[in-house]
């Protein structure tokens, strides 16, 4: 399938990027051992004003998103649909990076780091048996944190660094 070039108004970090990152496993410490690979996306996305979206494992290049609506077997997953992720660092599969699009005042199509996660919390263990169940509660779980997030602020901010200390639940904690 072919690498899609779409345009963006604008990229930055979500305002509740910390406090979402934080919550699904990635304290302080070590949000900042990535900033410097994440600054350099924003850069370069910031530069050209456009990100390429590719499909196919074998079309990624650091700095290209890929839809998070197709698992690796090419399975249409709805729960996931409105998502994007891409590494976090040039050469690691974990940790990567969720990334959405959303209008912000005047401007559509402005992107959205929304938090930093790991394949395992994102989809689940490999091989696990994961039922239609497990995934809705994984994604629901991440939407939720998500949404809760958009309520912060609107706007983009890369400087906010809040702490919810109500809301530290893993999404692999089980509801008793």
């Amino acid at each position: 399938m072919p690498i899609i070039k779409k345009t963006i108004s604008g990229v930055d970090l979500r305002a509740s990027f910390y406090l979402t990152s934080q919550s699904l496993g990635y304290p302080s410490n070590k949000q900042a051992i990535l900033m410097a690979d994440i600054a350099t996306l924003i850069a370069k996305w910031r530069n050209g004003l456009e990100v390429e979206i590719y499909t196919e494992n074998y079309e990624f290049r650091y700095g290209r998103i890929k839809s998070s609506r197709f698992n690796a077997s090419g399975e249409e997953s709805v729960y996931y649909a409105t998502y994007f992720h891409t590494r976090a660092k040039p050469k690691d599969n974990d940790p990567f990076l969720i990334i959405t699009f959303d209008p912000v005042v005047g401007q559509d199509d402005f992107m959205f780091i929304e938090t930093i996660i790991d394949h395992r919390t994102y989809f689940g263990s490999p091989g696990a048996g994961k039922t239609k169940s497990h995934i809705e509660r994984r994604s629901s779980d991440l939407k939720r944190r998500i949404e809760n997030g958009k309520k912060i602020s609107s706007e983009p901010s890369s400087s906010v660094q809040n702490v919810n200390k109500n809301n530290n639940d893993s999404p692999d904690q089980e509801n008793k």
